[in-house]
């Protein structure tokens, strides 16, 4: 193999590595619910209540969504999934809990995302991205702050095969 091909090809491994570790972290909170939320004394009852109803208009809107329920309890584990509201056939994960970044510390640069848990046990943001296992004060990769442009739409390939996504959750 030529040189410049091998360079190439190392290249194209380590740039995005490189890349990613430049992504800064941001503080952030997991709670499960809005009375979690005010009983840690960082937010009033009202600002919880009005962040997780932010949170939960945003699940609505991207929440991954399945063809089928049987894949999103593939997935989720029985008794976390129902349909989408938004009169498609799709099911949806139940919302699973908020995540707050930045805003606890007066910066309100972020806006409420809505969390699901899947089997594995971490939160997800709609996303994907991982954000930890247990509720509290966490440090997040600035991305998993971001709302999430769309649904996206999941499906299974077949006898043993894992979920794979049309987009970027899960895959």
């Amino acid at each position: 193999m030529k040189r410049t091909r091998v360079t190439r090809l190392l290249l194209m491994g380590v740039v995005p590595l490189a890349l990613s570790a430049c992504e800064s972290d941001v503080d952030a909170t997991i709670f499960a619910n809005a009375e979690e939320c005010a009983a840690s004394d960082q937010l009033t009852q009202a600002q919880c209540s009005a962040a997780f109803a932010e949170a939960t208009a945003e699940h609505e809107r991207v929440a991954p969504r399945y063809l089928s329920q049987a894949d999103c309890v593939a997935d989720f584990g029985p008794e976390q999934c129902g349909p989408a509201r938004d009169g498609s056939s799709a099911f949806i994960p139940f919302f699973g809990g908020m995540l707050l970044g930045n805003m606890l510390g007066g910066a309100n640069r972020y806006p409420p995302q809505p969390l699901y848990r899947p089997r594995t046990g971490e939160f997800q943001t709609a996303g994907g991205v991982g954000v930890g296992t247990r509720t509290g004060a966490i440090r997040v990769p600035e991305a998993a702050t971001k709302p999430q442009a769309r649904a996206i739409t999941m499906s299974r390939s077949g006898f043993g095969s894992r979920a794979a996504a049309r987009g970027s959750w899960g895959g």
